[in-house]
């Protein structure tokens, strides 16, 4: 039995000659029953698929169709997936009413809004004006005494970071952000760690390097570490969040949510805070 399978075909891995060796003895086997197990069908070109499922069917079955072949997985509901708030996500049409349930508006105000006005005049490229929703400076920039200043008036400075920590201390819910390094990963980090300490009572923070401890079944509802903090790269690569009760993801991602508009002297930027999994004990 093989999980994430479609690391056999996969062309950009460090293990790439390993792998294309395991996938030629695959191929090759004889009087065996292989069942591989992936959620990425086409990893890396529209050719993936077909090589992949070529793979799986054998040397013996090289001219066979593919019926009996191939089982697809529908339905991911509940017991086997956690049960997804609201309806409809991830595999829906992102429609307005859809959109309108997981979309929070967040102010950029105050130094915010002057760096982001002060980018924007100097025509810097959309891709990159999206980080400064997030954090109003570079985020190479936060450390020594200008992350002791953004850190003491966050919403001044990072407002969606902030409303995240925010919205967290105040659902006291297990949770992940998703955040890129770009995106201000070290900051939100910084951040929520700061509220956690100040909330009523305190929690742990934790980051991709205690994804374990996370995990772990004696903190299933976030009795010791409430908030795990994950990098956009490492949380494609191999994260797993294992949750029992209500799995709240407040997402701060501009590159798939943010949009922004002027709003008098204000900006409102748009970011995904409010997909929740709840399952009574459920792996995501």
């Amino acid at each position: 039995m093989l999980d994430e399978a479609h690391n056999l075909v996969r062309a950009d891995t460090m293990y790439k000659e390993q792998l294309k060796e395991l996938q030629q003895q695959l191929f090759l086997a004889q009087d065996c029953v292989l069942a591989a197990f992936t959620g990425t069908m086409i990893p890396d070109h529209a050719e993936g698929g077909r090589q992949l499922l070529d793979t799986i069917k054998g040397s013996n079955h090289t001219n066979s169709c593919d019926e009996g072949f191939l089982a697809s997985l529908a339905n991911i509901g509940p017991p086997l997936f956690p049960q997804v708030i609201p309806a409809g996500i991830p595999n829906s049409e992102l429609t307005p009413r859809l959109q309108a349930q997981l979309v929070r508006r967040v102010i950029l105000k105050s130094e915010a809004l002057r760096s982001y006005y002060g980018r924007l005049a100097s025509s810097m490229p959309c891709r990159q004006l999206q980080k400064y929703c997030n954090i109003a400076s570079h985020c190479c920039s936060f450390h020594g005494q200008h992350r002791a200043v953004m850190l003491e008036q966050p919403q001044h400075h990072m407002p969606k970071l902030a409303a995240i920590a925010a919205a967290i201390c105040r659902r006291r819910e297990k949770s992940a952000v998703i955040i890129s390094r770009q995106g201000g990963y070290i900051a939100m980090v910084a951040c929520m760690r700061q509220a956690a300490e100040r909330a009523s009572p305190p929690f742990g923070v934790a980051t991709g390097e205690e994804l374990s401890e996370f995990n772990d079944p004696s903190n299933s509802r976030g009795e010791v570490l409430l908030v795990l903090i994950a990098s956009l790269r490492s949380f494609l690569k191999a994260f797993r969040f294992e949750v029992s009760g209500t799995f709240s993801w407040p997402m701060s991602q501009t590159q798939l949510s943010c949009s922004s508009s002027s709003v008098g002297e204000q900006q409102e930027c748009l970011d995904i805070i409010n997909c929740q999994h709840r399952s009574a004990s459920s792996l995501w």
